[in-house]
């Protein structure tokens, strides 16, 4: 009796380590489908992303293109059949002269803290866009100031604390500059 209760007890043993395993095996194996689909429809979307949104003759500006994330932006654009409208803080910088050598880019001067720069830059991608109109802004251009809060200018701690909140604010905001001088 005590043999056929242990055998008994060695028989469900092994049935719960099987179906222990058979488990996770499966979810592992589930889980791997998921990953595998989710990538390869990834894959599928950028492929084929530009046959579903075409481009061609679309008129984009993008600003801070001078280096980093606006230059990279620029050139990626103009690759894929944009034509950008690349802001450079310095037109005669590395990154603009780089930028004026792409055939679908054209580099302007732009300064978005100048209200003169801005108008400038208006005219130019109003003349630009001709009936087609403006498809995208890419508000790249930044700032960088640092320092304790006591020896900044009154202009320059209210472009900070401004920014400062709607980056930390829970919902995307636009505002510019020109309301953060005061002239509404």
């Amino acid at each position: 009796m005590e043999r056929l209760l242990l055998g008994a007890c060695h028989a469900f043993g092994v049935v719960v380590v099987l179906y222990t395993m058979w488990m996770l095996l499966s979810s592992v194996l589930l889980l791997t489908l998921v990953v595998v689909g989710v990538v390869m429809s990834c894959r599928f979307v950028a492929q084929h992303l530009d046959s579903c949104l075409p481009v061609d003759g679309r008129v984009v500006l993008i600003t801070g293109c001078d280096t980093g994330i606006g230059h990279e932006s620029a050139v990626a654009a103009a690759q894929r059949g944009l034509t950008v409208v690349a802001g450079c803080l310095n037109k005669d910088s590395e990154g603009a002269s780089r930028l004026a050598a792409i055939k679908r880019v054209h580099v302007l001067q732009l300064d978005i803290t100048s209200d003169d720069s801005i108008q400038a830059a208006l005219e130019e991608v109003t003349k630009l866009c001709d009936d087609k109109g403006l498809w995208a802004v890419v508000n790249n251009a930044g700032f960088n100031r640092q320092g304790p809060v006591e020896l900044m200018s009154m202009d320059t701690f209210r472009l900070t604390s401004c920014c400062s909140a709607l980056c930390a604010s829970p919902r995307p905001s636009c505002l510019s500059y020109v309301k953060l001088k005061g002239v509404w």
